[in-house]
């Protein structure tokens, strides 16, 4: 259950994808800094220049997403299992 300030009302949001923010929010920590350095050091290689701070916030975001994503559906395979670890 997540009680929001503004409208004083429960939201109520399932445990697996409350599981899922938590694990995700933790790697999405560590790796954005590494993931920003990279699309501005291949955006400026290859020409590719977003708009304005708002589009390009939302590129590394859905890269992030898309990292923790697959850490942590791989670490659900037992060759990959030292995975858990990083978060």
């Amino acid at each position: 259950v997540i009680n929001t300030i503004y409208f004083e009302k429960e939201i109520h949001v399932p445990e697996r994808i409350m599981s899922f923010m938590r694990e995700s929010s933790i790697i999405m920590y560590i790796i954005h800094f590494r993931v920003l350095d990279y699309v501005t050091n291949v955006g400026a290689k290859y020409g590719i220049f977003f708009p304005n701070t708002f589009v390009a916030y939302l590129v590394i975001l859905l890269i992030c997403l898309l990292i923790s994503f697959c850490i942590l559906q791989l670490e659900k395979i037992k060759i990959f299992g030292f995975l858990k670890y990083s978060h």
